[in-house]
């Protein structure tokens, strides 16, 4: 889209359904996204698939490096980064029994946070050096984001049923603070700066800031 008009300027085809992630290249020539049926595609920016791959698990997120060429991506019970360019991918983690919802870099991208999907006990993890500690909020956390000097992650419940949202803090291990959603789950959650958020409902399609 033109972001200032609003108006579409090219549409992209080749993904089954429920587009999970999207992100563009270092050098904004190629596009690359995935969907729920594992799906993996690039397209130049003329709508051209230049790669497609089945990954044989759910695609439940795609984030892009702050300073790399590089995503990760949450496939199934896994955690890969993906070359950009090369597409070469390295497994960086791997759980039991449930599936990760998301995974996302730090500012300096020398940390990695995940949530599990509709997890009541370690619901989000923080990966560094080859390591994962998880923290326990007490809540289901579907989508997260860094906050502050990425020192807290802020953590929103998905779905379409009655959600909430709060603010982990790394330094105490404790929830900061927790809001119940009466207007449903929440689809995102994303740090606009570092005293800023903003939450997107799944249900009404408000947008709370």
């Amino acid at each position: 889209w033109n972001v200032q008009s609003g108006l579409l300027i090219r549409s992209f085809y080749g993904l089954r359904a429920g587009v999970t992630g999207i992100c563009f290249a270092d050098n904004d020539v190629e596009i690359m996204a995935g969907d729920w049926y594992g799906n993996l595609v690039s397209w130049d920016l003329n709508g051209k698939i230049i790669y497609q791959k089945n990954l044989q698990g759910d695609i439940a997120s795609i984030k892009k490096s702050h300073t790399q060429n590089k995503a990760l991506m949450a496939v199934g019970s896994a955690v890969y980064e993906i070359d950009i360019a090369t597409k070469k991918m390295t497994k960086l983690l791997e759980i039991e029994e449930v599936k990760i919802a998301q995974a996302i870099y730090s500012s300096d991208d020398k940390t990695i946070a995940v949530c599990k999907y509709w997890n009541s006990k370690d619901n989000i993890g923080i990966l560094k050096n080859g390591k994962v500690n998880w923290y326990n909020i007490g809540t289901s956390a579907n989508h997260i984001a860094f906050y502050g000097n990425d020192e807290k992650v802020a953590w929103a419940s998905g779905g379409i049923g009655a959600g909430n949202y709060g603010m982990l803090n790394l330094n105490t291990g404790k929830t900061d603070w927790q809001i119940e959603g009466k207007e449903g789950g929440f689809e995102d959650v994303a740090s606009v700066n570092k005293n800023v958020l903003v939450v997107a409902s799944a249900r009404s399609g408000m947008i709370t800031v």
